[in-house]
């Protein structure tokens, strides 16, 4: 479970690295910031293949001197892999408050209330 907590966060960092790296790369900033995105990159593949040995053979680190594109594409590679089988998940979730909401409007249109927000 722990394992799992400290992946799901590596991932939320992934992410937040990739969007960063993407707004940057298109206001085309210095080698600075690709630099500081793959070095990003690096390490938090290093912890996520500590954690998950069979990741090894599928991602590759960065050289130091990738453009903010390159790790932006890379880390929203790696996010893909973690967050394909949580998506379903989510799917399921976003519809069972679909539904949730579905019924209490009916409830709501059954009392004579509308759509009044409570």
């Amino acid at each position: 479970m722990e394992r799992d907590h400290e992946i799901g966060r590596l991932v939320r960092v992934m992410r937040c690295t990739a969007k960063m790296a993407m707004r940057l790369a298109r206001s085309e900033s210095d080698q600075e910031v690709g630099a500081f995105c793959a070095g990003q990159y690096n390490r938090i593949l290093a912890r996520l293949k500590e954690l998950d040995p069979q990741l090894a053979p599928f991602f590759q680190s960065l050289p130091e001197n990738s453009s903010a594109n390159v790790a932006a594409m890379a880390s929203r590679l790696l996010v893909a892999y973690f967050d394909e089988g949580s998506r379903p998940f989510e799917r399921r979730a976003r519809e069972q408050r679909r539904e949730r909401r579905h019924a209490r409007r009916q409830h709501l249109y059954r009392c004579g209330l509308g759509f009044a927000r409570f």
